[in-house]
């Protein structure tokens, strides 16, 4: 039973360590603020999709994926915050978002997910 649980948690613990580790990547500018929004967004499917095993996750794009996030993060920190970098606008160019506590809000979903699994 013990082993099963481990298993269970092991992706929210590469979920994070991914987070932690694109964030260091952008804060030290090996990868910049596209990259690092693209790949928080993937790793955020990525997450929803084994956690909630809800296909419809996956094709959620823009104000629709926002909301989701916000549903599940019981705050508004993707569709008024930070994490609104995750929607739609990320795709119009010169466009600048804050990003420096994005991270947060990733992890702080990826521990709602593991919460509810």
């Amino acid at each position: 039973m013990f082993k099963q649980v481990v298993e269970k948690k092991y992706p929210f613990r590469q979920a994070r360590a991914a987070t932690l580790a694109h964030h260091e990547a952008f804060v030290s500018q090996t990868i910049g603020p596209e990259e690092y929004v693209e790949r928080l967004n993937q790793l955020l499917k990525r997450a929803t999709l084994y956690a909630q095993k809800d296909s419809r996750a996956a094709s959620l794009s823009g104000q629709k994926w926002l909301d989701y996030l916000d549903d599940l993060s019981q705050s508004t920190g993707f569709s008024l915050g930070q994490g609104k970098a995750l929607g739609e606008m990320r795709y119009h160019k010169n466009t600048h978002f804050e990003l420096s506590d994005l991270h947060t809000r990733v992890l702080q979903v990826i521990r709602v997910l593991e919460k509810n699994t």
